[in-house]
């Protein structure tokens, strides 16, 4: 019975981060000051739940793992309207890379 159950929080957390896609992207872009993210690519392996609430999961851009990212998807209530924020970082790499330091 456990199993299921965690078959089916792991399933609901998946589509908390499909439905947040778009948002994931546009805070990945939002580093992105001279434009050289091309693609950006989603780990739905990595997806986790946070202790403190939300979802986690990693990613990273052009292809490259090591040009990485995380966030956080949380659920905020507004009346009875949920949505969604978007929190998290960028590694050292992808931030180097992105505002084009190669020092």
């Amino acid at each position: 019975m456990k199993r299921e159950s965690d078959r089916k929080f792991q399933e609901e957390m998946v589509k908390e981060v499909k439905k947040n896609e778009k948002s994931i992207e546009e805070f990945v872009r939002s580093e992105d000051e001279n434009k050289v993210v091309k693609t950006i690519t989603i780990d739905y392996d990595s997806i986790e739940h946070n202790p403190m609430g939300g979802v986690m999961v990693d990613g990273y851009v052009n292809g490259d793992k090591e040009l990485s990212f995380g966030v956080i998807i949380s659920n905020n209530y507004v009346g009875d309207k949920r949505e969604y924020n978007i929190s998290g970082g960028i590694s050292s790499k992808l931030d180097d890379f992105m505002t084009g330091d190669t020092n």
